[in-house]
């Protein structure tokens, strides 16, 4: 695979999977040579890295970023939507997995409202609303 089509494959997982460092996406696509399974692998977990902090826009008008703290990713589910200062993780990896298929829905469901709780603070806090 050539350099160039190397890094453009790079850029284009890293536009997807911004926490992804780039040496673990060039390394894996050294071996699969294919950009939809290096992003299946990364999204399956089946490829391990540290994640990498994410430069968020800030609603303010100064021109530094806000960044998402790579230490914070690894907090549980429940604490991920929380807002510290300027730093909101996305994460709601489960600690661990379910035994039963209920714990597990129970999980996906504890989850997605994290998800959805930390994606409308985002909003809110990118477009400046002062929402009670």
């Amino acid at each position: 695979m050539k350099d160039g089509e190397l890094n453009r494959m790079v850029d284009t997982v890293k536009e997807i999977l911004p926490q992804v460092p780039r040496k673990v996406i060039e390394n894996d696509l050294r071996v699969t040579c294919d950009l939809e399974e290096t992003l299946t692998r990364l999204v399956d977990d089946v490829l391990s890295y540290q994640p990498e902090a994410i430069p968020i826009p800030s609603p303010s008008s100064s021109p530094q970023n806000k960044l998402v703290a790579s230490s914070n990713l690894s907090s549980p589910a429940s604490d991920s939507s929380r807002t510290n200062g300027d730093v909101v993780s996305f994460n709601t990896a489960a600690k661990c997995f379910g035994k039963s298929p209920n714990d597990r829905m129970s999980s996906l469901g504890d989850r997605k409202k994290a998800l959805i709780e930390a994606a409308r603070k985002r909003f809110i806090e990118k477009h400046g609303l002062n929402i009670q």
